[in-house]
């Protein structure tokens, strides 16, 4: 069998949606299957990525989303049919509804091949990134009402819609979406325990008598860190905070605990990801003040080392986050009780030693050995759903021109 993904997101980036392609990648690749990705890159190219072949086509810069970039249907229809006419894939598989992902659903019927669509992100809560983080109320009800309508249209175009979590796929549901089942992404956990171990506390000075509250993550607006930055001023006792990561409002962030004078707050930048299992081995807590996430990798990365983990109670992490199992679940845009969620953990030895255990235990569940075997078995059932282009086009027709290379 051979499997092509299709994303507007891939390395060098680095968030979820990239770390599910690589680790599914690499655990098909354990069982036998072949597979090939096609992602935007800085120039059209063949290379190879996390066992897999990946076709990159040049894209250009999202100007609102600093280091992603967008493949234009002139570029992407004529190359993508070129490099599938070559590989000739048995199942597609998409991982964004836009730009490259339109491109593999529309070949997927031209071509009659089974696709399976994976819904990584709440595009809804990024809309803001028209306006540079800041959305009126009404411009969002309505951006949403489209984004909902046309998410739906896209994924129910798919022979199954994969969602992260349960509590997700409850929502798509909800909203209409067919055929949804719930197949967590995967950690790489080999990797993660293979890697040099650096001692971060040396690095960053810190005491051991320290307690190191860690984030990694981008830092967009939609991570909400002003939530985590205003709780941990809050915090009285020995706490240091370490940022890891970067993106469009680091510069906002790093102002913001300037200006609010908010002390012991360290914003490491990139981490790469040799050094990046050293932070989680060096906090004590992980915490997350993002109320966006689908599932939320880093919280799974961080329970693998025995981490206790904190965040929003909304989405994907209210699933991750068992209360007092693993972690605890704060109200959302609440550094109040944030603060004081920290506060019980951190204060508590026996509970802290309770969390730490059981963190590690769900962690497991999480491995790429069971998540690609789950996902194996569902390609496995996969067969050929008739449809025309005709109604695709229909939809389409004045942003994008299918017939030209579709019907060829």
């Amino acid at each position: 069998m051979k499997v092509a993904m299709f994303t507007d997101t891939f390395l060098p980036n680095k968030d979820g949606v990239v770390t599910s392609i690589c680790n599914t990648a690499k655990g098909l690749k354990k069982k036998g299957i072949e597979v090939v990705i096609f992602a935007p890159g800085e120039k059209t190219k063949l290379e190879t990525h996390c066992g897999a072949k990946v076709y990159f086509i040049k894209g250009k810069e999202f100007k609102n989303y600093p280091g992603y970039k967008v493949v234009l249907p002139d570029k992407f229809l004529s190359r993508l049919l070129v490099f599938l006419e070559i590989e000739n894939p048995d199942v597609y598989h998409v991982h964004s509804p836009f730009s490259l992902g339109i491109g593999g659903l529309l070949y997927s019927i031209k071509f009659k091949k089974p696709i399976i669509g994976s819904f990584h992100t709440n595009l809804n809560e990024y809309i803001g990134y028209i306006r540079n983080g800041h959305v009126t109320k009404v411009e969002k009800e309505i951006f949403g009402a489209i984004n909902w309508k046309f998410l739906k249209f896209f994924f129910n175009q798919c022979n199954k819609t994969i969602a992260p979590t349960k509590e997700i796929a409850k929502i798509l549901k909800e909203k209409g979406f067919k055929n949804v089942i719930a197949i967590p992404s995967s950690v790489d956990f080999s990797f993660l325990d293979s890697q040099r171990k650096i001692d971060i506390r040396k690095k960053h000075k810190l005491k051991k008598s320290t307690k190191v509250i860690l984030y990694v993550g981008r830092l967009g607006f939609e991570k909400k860190l002003k939530v985590l930055l205003d709780a941990f001023k809050m915090l009285k006792g020995e706490y240091h905070l370490l940022i890891v990561g970067k993106g469009p409002f680091e510069k906002e962030y790093k102002t913001y605990a300037k200006k609010n004078q908010i002390k012991n707050v360290t914003f490491v930048g990139y981490v790469s990801d040799e050094e990046l299992p050293s932070y989680y081995r060096a906090c004590d807590l992980f915490v997350s003040p993002s109320d966006t996430e689908t599932q939320g990798l880093t919280f799974i990365e961080a329970m693998h080392f025995g981490k206790p983990v904190i965040g929003a109670n909304k989405y994907g992490v209210k699933e991750i986050i068992k209360n007092y199992k693993n972690g605890l679940k704060f109200e959302p845009n609440n550094p109040h009780d944030l603060k004081k969620k920290i506060e019980i953990i951190l204060s508590n030895k026996e509970l802290y030693k309770k969390l730490s255990k059981n963190a590690k235990a769900i962690s497991d569940k999480y491995s790429i050995e069971k998540t690609t075997s789950n996902l194996l078995k569902e390609y496995q059932k996969l067969k050929y759903k008739k449809r025309t282009i005709d109604s695709l086009n229909k939809r389409f027709k004045n942003i994008l021109n299918f017939d030209k290379f579709v019907l060829r």
